[in-house]
């Protein structure tokens, strides 16, 4: 399908964050939105990764079986924060923790804080 000049593109992009799930639909007219009588439907597409997941060039080259992961420093402090909900440390000492040993990712404590929470609202029970 050729776009041509002239023809609109509408893009209506539905986002579920906390599941991580994005539906975008694309429709092609030929003719503008101010004349709708002779506006045709050139083209209509959905996408969505509800059974996939957005990846980029450099993310796939660590799917290749044969890639050796390691955890980046942000992943060492999500460690931190997934060791920590073992039902015995309360959220506050979790974030003076992450802050003391991952100091250098962290301006801020609320910086920090504010990582352990979107660890725990996604992971914790």
């Amino acid at each position: 399908m050729n776009v041509a000049k002239g023809d609109e593109v509408d893009v209506e992009l539905r986002i579920r964050s906390k599941e991580l799930l994005f539906t975008w639909i694309v429709n092609v007219w030929q003719g503008s939105k101010g004349e709708e009588q002779s506006r045709i439907k050139k083209a209509s597409f959905v996408h969505s990764t509800f059974q996939g997941m957005l990846i980029s060039k450099e993310g796939m080259e660590r799917t290749r079986p044969e890639f050796v992961p390691r955890l980046s420093s942000r992943g060492e402090a999500r460690r931190t924060i997934l060791e920590l909900c073992d039902g015995k440390h309360p959220l506050a000492e979790i974030e003076a923790e992450v802050y003391r040993r991952h100091r250098s990712l962290f301006p801020s404590f609320a910086d920090a804080a504010t990582f352990v929470a979107e660890v725990t609202v996604r992971y914790a029970v």
